[in-house]
């Protein structure tokens, strides 16, 4: 088989986390934080991709027994989300967000996160401002001015810098865009003329895109224009 087109950097490094986002970043927080020389590769800068920056960033909040009702505790949380999503969530699974949310709220607060604060006098363990939600037997989502999501990226982000991750350099990730742009194109040209099926456009696409990148063929059929 003949070697793609493509240039390979060689990093040597204790952990590779592939990703940018929320928990990717999460990820590459803890294991700087055990010792180890951590390394990101990801699609964007630091901070500005994955779906917990995107998304429903503006609508999305984190709930956690212990800052609301002093009813509330992680079996409530517990038994609230299994009733609302009975026969479609993993309960082993929902059992670690509900004992171990409380604890991330509180490395977030350490980070820097300003959770929203109620304005009123409130009758609950702390002032945090919190939502009730519609399965919820009590309020306990927590978010930050419409945009929680970004506030918890940016914070991680914060602190992997301080810890020393690196993270893409410009070159790198400039690289990746233009990877991007001519897979993009190359899609374009396939589908043009009868469209493909997914399959068929992840094949073959992806080679086809780096060739273009290597020989600037994109440079040339904008020259042809």
């Amino acid at each position: 088989m003949p070697a793609l087109p493509i240039d390979l950097v060689h990093v040597k490094t204790d952990v590779v986390v592939v990703g940018g986002g929320g928990a990717a970043s999460r990820a590459a927080l803890s294991a700087a934080r055990a010792g180890a020389k951590v390394r990101l590769a990801a699609k964007v800068p630091l901070g500005s991709g994955g779906s917990t920056v995107h998304g429903a960033s503006e609508i999305m909040s984190m709930g956690a027994a212990g800052f609301g009702d002093t009813r509330d505790s992680s079996d409530v949380h517990f038994d609230d989300t299994m009733r609302a999503g009975k026969g479609f969530i993993d309960p082993a699974l929902v059992r670690v967000l509900a004992d171990e949310a409380p604890e991330r709220i509180r490395d977030l607060i350490e980070l820097g996160v300003n959770f929203d604060r109620s304005l009123a006098p409130v009758a609950q363990a702390t002032d945090y401002k919190l939502i009730r939600s519609d399965f919820g037997s009590y309020a306990r989502a927590m978010g930050v001015s419409g945009k929680t999501g970004r506030a918890f990226v940016d914070a991680i982000a914060d602190e992997l810098i301080r810890c020393g991750v690196a993270a893409p350099s410009l070159e790198e990730l400039m690289h990746q865009f233009g990877c991007y742009l001519a897979n993009g194109y190359a899609i374009f040209l396939v589908n043009a003329s009868e469209f493909q099926p997914e399959a068929i456009n992840t094949a073959y696409t992806a080679r086809f895109s780096s060739a273009m990148l290597a020989h600037d063929t994109i440079g040339l059929l904008a020259g042809l224009e």
